[in-house]
């Protein structure tokens, strides 16, 4: 969460934390991730899951991301963060 508020500051919000090894971020207003944006975190070693692929009816989401941080070294974490922001720009 510090990682998050540091790095990605107004970016976004976190409106899902109780998960478990997950966190979900919304977009703020004006961001919103394109078709491409998965393909090129996953360049750049980072796994990104769009939030629409786990509704059951497809519903579409654009401004919403699905985090997953089981299995991450805590000081691995500031990193993927800081790549996620710069992905965002």
């Amino acid at each position: 969460l510090h990682s998050i508020k540091e790095h990605l500051g107004g970016k976004v919000k976190i409106i899902g934390q109780g998960a478990g090894l997950h966190l979900v971020l919304e977009l703020t207003e004006g961001l919103e991730y394109d078709a491409g944006l998965i393909e090129r975190a996953k360049h750049q070693g980072c796994r990104l899951l769009s939030f629409s692929d786990f509704y059951a009816e497809g519903r579409k989401e654009h401004n919403k991301l699905l985090l997953g941080f089981g299995g991450i070294p805590m000081d691995e974490i500031p990193a993927g963060i800081d790549l996620l922001s710069g992905l965002l720009e």
